[in-house]
């Protein structure tokens, strides 16, 4: 599992350093758009690209250079390199898997919550009727509510 997710991470740092070096490519050429693979090996490394194609179609066989490859390397390189990185990290992410039990989690049950509202509403009845029946009533210069006494004042004469 952990040679899946290093695995990953190592194609999507390449693809990063292609996307780099497409970037490069594009300025050194002087073109606008996407550069294929074939193209970005082609200016990074021409002998190596040629050597790869000479020995698949002598060793291996001419089918797989050219309809096989050639189209592979059609596509850009941070593309065949982000993709299989982007799926190795997905599949081999930790804890994948089902949520551990003895972790505390903040989700309630229904019984949970419904016994909650039902102690507010019990606690709220315990508290009497409220200061304010109407949001006139409220004025927030004024600390009590008309008629009623003001309980941080002093009651000694």
């Amino acid at each position: 599992m952990k040679f899946g997710l290093l695995g990953g991470c190592l194609f999507l740092v390449a693809a990063f350093i292609g996307a780099a070096a497409e970037t490069a490519v594009v300025i050194h050429s002087e073109t606008i758009g996407i550069v294929p693979a074939y193209d970005l090996f082609y200016t990074l490394y021409p002998s190596e690209l040629i050597r790869t194609r000479i020995f698949i179609q002598l060793h291996i066989h001419p089918f797989l250079w050219d309809p096989i490859m050639i189209s592979f390397l059609g596509m850009p390189a941070w593309l065949i390199l982000g993709v299989p990185g982007g799926v190795l990290l997905w599949r081999f992410r930790p804890h994948q898997g089902a949520i551990e039990e003895d972790e505390d989690l903040p989700y309630s049950t229904y019984e949970e919550v419904l016994a909650s509202v039902l102690e507010g509403a019990e606690q709220e009845e315990a508290e009497g009727p409220p200061k304010y029946q109407d949001l006139e009533d409220f004025d927030p210069g004024q600390p009590n509510p008309p008629g009623q006494p003001n309980p941080n004042e002093d009651k000694t004469p």
